[in-house]
C-alpha cells in the first residue's frame, strides 16, 4: 500500500510592495524607497514558495519555503498581522474552496501547512528497499509531524480570522498522527530489512498498528466534514489489522524458538483471526483492488499462507508430540508496542533566530526599520506620562489655581482696597449699569411696559365679559322658549343651553382665574417699580449726578488712621503673595509643559530592544510590552520632584489663603468702625441692587406682556366662539316660538264672532273649514 502524501494548499500572486509602502510611509515616517529592495526580495520568497514549487526533487526544495517563513516571522517584529494585504487560499482536499483573509498569520499558517505536505511527499519518495532509504523516509515523516505540530499548537491559535477546513485543529491532529504512524511503518521496514529478531519486529509492528488506531479514532470523530479525508479510514481500518497480524504472527516464531508450542498457536489463531477479518472487509468494495498494488496484495496473501501453514503444522505437532497447553488469547500476555516514531520540528522553524544572516536562511529584510513594538511602547509611555504627569500634577496644580481665584473673588479683596484707597469716582460697575439702564429707556420704559400691560389686561376683561354675557343672553332666550311651549316641551327637540355651553363656561373660568393671579403679580412688580424709582432715575441721570449723590470722598478718615492703614497693608501683602504664588506657579507649569514635549524615549527603547535580541541572540524574540515596564518606571520617576513640588504648593496655598481670609476680617472690621465708608459702600450698594432690581422688573414686564398677548388671542377666539353660538342658538329660537300671545287673543275673538253670527246653510263654504264640496263632482 503506498504511503499518504498530503496535498498542496494553492493561493494566488499577492505583492506586499504596494501595501507595505504605505505602511512604511504612514505609520514609520520614512521613505519607502529605502526599502523597495527588500520588499522586492520579499515579493520573490513568496513566488517562489508558494508558486513554482510543483516540481519536487529533494531537500534544497524547501530551502526557499524556509526562507520565506523566517522572513513572515521577523515581519511580525516591524508590522501589525493587519497590514492590509489579503491572501487567498484553498483547501489542500477541496480546491475549488478558498477564504481570502488579510491577516499574516493565515499566511504564516498556510506557508507552514505547505512544508508540513512537502515533508510528507519527500518522506514518500525516499521510501525504497534500502536502509538508507527508510531512514530518511522515517525522518521526513517525522519532521513532517512536527511541523503539524508546530501548526497546531503556536500558529492556529494565533489566527483570529476564518480558515480553510483542513487547517482546523482537529484535522491537523490527524496529519500529525498520520505522519507519526507512517514514520512508524518506515521503521517496521526497515528492521525487516534487517533481518532483527522476531520478538523486536513484533515489538515495532505492534507500535505501527497502535498509531494507526489513533488516525482511526480520529478521523471517525463526527466533527470532520464527510468526504474531506475520502478512503483514509479504510486504509487505517486495513493497516491496524495487519500490522496487528504481523505482530502476532512474529510473537509466535519468537515463541517457537522458546519452546512455547502453546502460545505459539495462540498468536498464530489470533493473527489468522486478524487476516480473515481483512479477507472479508475487502471483500465488501472493489476499492481495494484499485488501492492495494500488487507488490502489498503478494505480501498479504503470503503472510496468510504462511499463518495458515504454521498454524497447521504447530497444532499437528502439539497434538503428537509437545501436548502443550494452549492458552487463550485474552490470556496471552500484551505485546509491548515499540514505538520509535515521534513529531519533530525542524529546528530552522522552530528557532529560526539560529539560522538567519547565515547560509540557510540569509539576511533578515528591513533590518534597519524599528521594530513595531518600540512604536507601541513609545506611544505607551507618552499615554502613560500623560497619565502620572497631566493628570496627576499640572491638572492638580490648575485646580489650586482655580481655588485660589474663587477665594479672591468670594472675598472681593481687590475691589473693596480699591474703593478705598481710591474712593473718588464712580465704580466702573455702576457706570456701566447706569449706561445700561439709560440705554433701555431707564425708567419711562418701565412705565411704557406697565401701560401695555394694563391696557391689554383690560381688554382681556372686556372680551371675557362679552362672552359671559352672550352666554347668559342666550340662555334666557332658551329660557323663554321652554316657557311657551309650557308642558309641550316634549315636543322642543332642542338641547338645553347648559348642555351646549359647559366647556366655554370653563374656558371663562380658568381665563378668569389665571388673569386674577396675574393681576396679583403685576401688582407686586408695580410696588418694587414705586420701591425702586429713586434709585432708577438716578442712574439714567448720568455719572455726575450719580458722583454728586454719594457721600462726599473727603469725609474718609480710613486712609489717615494708621491702626486702619496697617490692616490695610497687611491685606495688600497677602494679596501680593498670592499673586507671586501664582505667576510663579503658572512659570513652573510652562517649564513642566515643556520638559514633557521634549521627553522622548524612542531612542532608550531601540537600546532595549536591541539588549533583549543580544541576550536571546535571535532577532525572533516575541517582544512584548511588559519588557518596558522598568524602563518605563526608571524614566517617569524624573517627574517625582514635581510630586513634590505640587505637595509644597498645597501646604503653601492652604497657608497663604488662611492668612488672607484673616487679613480679610480685620480689613471688614476696620470699614465697619468708618462711617464714611459704611454709608459709601450702602449707597454703591442700594445702586448695584438697583441696576439688577431694573433688569429683574424689566424682563418681567416683557415676559408678562408676552403672556397677556398670548392670553388676548386665546380670550378673542373664545369672545367669537360665544358670540356667533348665541346669534345662532336665538335664530333657532325664534323659528321654534309657537304662536304668540296676541295671535291667540284673535283666534278667540274670531270664535266669539262665530258663535253670534246665523248659523250658516248647508253646502255653503265654511271659512272656518278646509275648502270642500258637499256632493261629488259629475263627470
Amino acid at each position: 500500500m503506498d504511503l499518504i502524501q498530503i496535498p498542496l494548499k494553492r493561493t494566488n500572486v499577492v505583492s506586499f510592495t504596494s501595501s507595505l509602502s504605505v505602511y512604511i510611509q504612514q505609520s514609520y515616517a520614512e521613505p519607502p524607497e529605502s526599502y523597495i529592495d527588500d520588499l522586492r526580495v520579499l515579493d520573490g520568497l513568496r513566488e517562489s514558495s508558494t508558486i513554482s514549487f510543483d516540481k519536487l526533487n529533494d531537500y534544497s526544495t524547501l530551502i526557499n519555503p524556509f526562507r520565506y517563513y523566517a522572513q513572515l516571522c521577523l515581519l511580525f517584529t516591524k508590522f501589525p498581522p493587519n497590514s492590509n494585504i489579503e491572501f487567498t487560499w484553498g483547501n489542500a482536499f477541496e480546491t475549488e474552496t478558498k477564504v481570502t483573509q488579510s491577516d499574516l498569520w493565515f499566511e504564516r499558517a498556510s506557508i507552514l501547512f505547505n512544508i508540513g505536505a512537502l515533508y510528507s511527499r519527500l518522506g514518500a519518495q525516499d521510501v525504497t528497499s534500502e536502509n538508507q532509504g527508510f531512514k530518511k523516509a522515517f525522518n521526513q515523516f517525522q519532521m513532517s509531524a512536527g511541523v503539524f505540530n508546530l501548526l497546531k499548537e503556536k500558529v492556529i491559535p494565533e489566527c483570529r480570522n476564518e480558515l480553510t477546513q483542513e487547517m482546523s485543529t482537529l484535522i491537523v491532529s490527524v496529519l500529525e498522527n498520520l505522519m507519526i504512524a507512517q514514520a512508524q511503518e518506515c521503521t517496521f521496514r526497515k528492521v525487516i530489512n534487517d533481518k532483527m529478531k522476531d520478538v523486536n519486529v513484533a515489538k515495532v509492528a505492534k507500535g505501527v498498528s497502535e498509531l494507526y488506531q489513533v488516525c482511526l479514532d480520529s478521523v471517525r470523530n463526527n466533527s470532520i466534514k464527510q468526504g474531506l479525508l475520502v478512503g483514509w479510514e479504510d486504509e487505517f481500518i486495513f493497516k491496524v489489522g495487519y500490522f496487528e497480524a504481523v505482530s502476532h504472527y512474529r510473537m509466535a516464531c519468537d515463541r517457537l524458538s522458546s519452546g512455547k508450542y502453546g502460545e505459539e498457536i495462540a498468536c498464530l489463531q489470533v493473527a489468522s483471526s486478524c487476516l480473515q477479518k481483512l479477507y472479508e472487509f475487502t471483500k465488501k468494495t472493489s476499492w481495494w483492488n484499485k488501492k492495494l498494488n500488487p507488490v502489498f496484495i503478494e505480501g498479504y496473501e503470503k503472510l496468510n499462507k504462511t499463518v495458515e501453514d504454521n498454524l497447521a503444522r504447530s497444532v499437528r505437532d502439539n497434538d503428537l508430540i509437545y501436548l502443550d497447553l494452549v492458552p487463550d488469547a485474552a490470556d496471552l500476555p500484551p505485546i509491548p508496542a515499540f514505538k520509535m516514531a515521534k513529531a519533530t520540528i525542524p529546528g530552522i522553524l522552530e528557532n529560526p533566530g539560529l539560522f538567519i544572516d547565515k547560509e540557510e536562511l540569509g539576511a533578515p529584510l528591513f533590518r534597519a526599520l524599528v521594530p513595531l513594538v518600540v512604536h507601541q511602547a513609545a506611544s505607551l509611555y507618552e499615554d502613560r506620562k500623560e497619565q502620572y504627569v497631566k493628570n496627576g500634577i499640572i491638572q492638580p496644580l490648575d485646580a489650586l489655581a482655580l481655588e485660589c481665584e474663587k477665594v479672591i473673588l468670594s472675598l472681593n479683596v481687590v475691589e473693596t482696597l480699591d474703593a478705598v484707597e481710591k474712593p473718588v469716582g464712580v465704580p466702573p460697575h455702576i457706570l456701566f449699569g447706569s449706561e445700561q439702564v439709560k440705554s433701555e429707556g431707564g425708567f419711562f420704559s418701565l412705565q411704557q411696559l406697565k401701560m401695555q400691560m394694563d391696557s391689554i389686561r383690560q381688554k382681556i376683561i372686556d372680551l371675557l365679559k362679552e362672552a359671559e354675557s352672550s352666554l347668559d343672553n342666550e340662555l334666557k332666550s332658551d329660557q323663554n322658549l321652554r316657557l311657551a311651549y309650557g308642558r309641550n316641551q316634549m315636543n322642543l327637540n332642542r338641547p338645553q343651553s347648559a348642555e351646549l355651553t359647559v366647556s366655554n363656561r370653563s374656558l371663562i373660568l380658568q381665563y378668569q382665574s389665571a388673569l386674577k393671579k396675574a393681576s396679583d403679580n403685576d401688582v407686586s412688580v408695580y410696588r418694587r417699580i414705586t420701591d425702586w424709582e429713586p434709585f432708577i432715575r438716578l442712574l439714567e441721570s448720568g455719572p455726575e449726578k450719580i458722583m454728586l449723590a454719594l457721600p462726599s470722598s473727603n469725609s474718609s478718615g480710613m486712609m489717615n488712621d494708621p491702626h486702619s492703614r496697617a490692616v490695610i497693608d497687611r491685606l495688600r501683602q497677602y494679596l501680593s503673595e498670592v499673586e507671586e504664588m501664582k505667576k510663579s506657579r503658572a512659570e513652573k507649569i510652562q517649564d513642566l509643559s515643556q520638559r514633557m514635549a521634549s521627553d522622548d524615549i524612542s531612542s532608550e527603547l531601540v537600546q532595549e530592544v536591541d539588549q533583549i535580541y543580544f541576550k536571546a541572540k535571535s532577532p525572533f524574540v516575541k517582544i512584548e510590552l511588559d519588557h518596558f515596564e522598568s524602563l518605563f518606571e526608571d524614566r517617569l520617576s524624573v517627574y517625582n520632584e514635581w510630586k513634590q513640588y505640587l505637595s509644597s504648593e498645597q501646604e503653601k496655598q492652604t497657608e497663604l489663603l488662611d492668612n488672607l481670609r484673616e487679613a480679610n476680617l480685620a480689613f471688614i472690621s476696620a470699614r465697619r468702625s468708618n462711617p464714611f465708608v459704611s454709608k459709601r459702600e450702602s449707597a454703591l450698594a442700594n445702586l448695584q441692587t438697583a441696576i439688577e432690581r431694573f433688569n429683574d422688573i424689566s424682563k418681567t414686564l416683557r415676559e408678562g406682556l408676552v403672556f397677556y398677548s398670548n392670553m388676548m388671542e386665546g380670550v378673542l377666539e373664545l369672545r367669537n366662539n360665544c358670540v356667533d353660538f348665541g346669534l345662532a342658538r336665538n335664530m333657532q329660537a325664534q323659528d321654534l316660538m309657537p304662536i304668540s300671545n296676541s295671535t291667540n287673543e284673535s283666534s278667540q275673538q274670531n270664535q266669539q264672532r262665530s258663535s253670534t253670527s246665523p248659523s250658516i246653510v248647508a253646502g255653503t263654504w265654511d271659512p272656518s273649514k278646509p275648502l270642500q264640496y258637499n256632493t261629488p263632482r259629475r263627470r
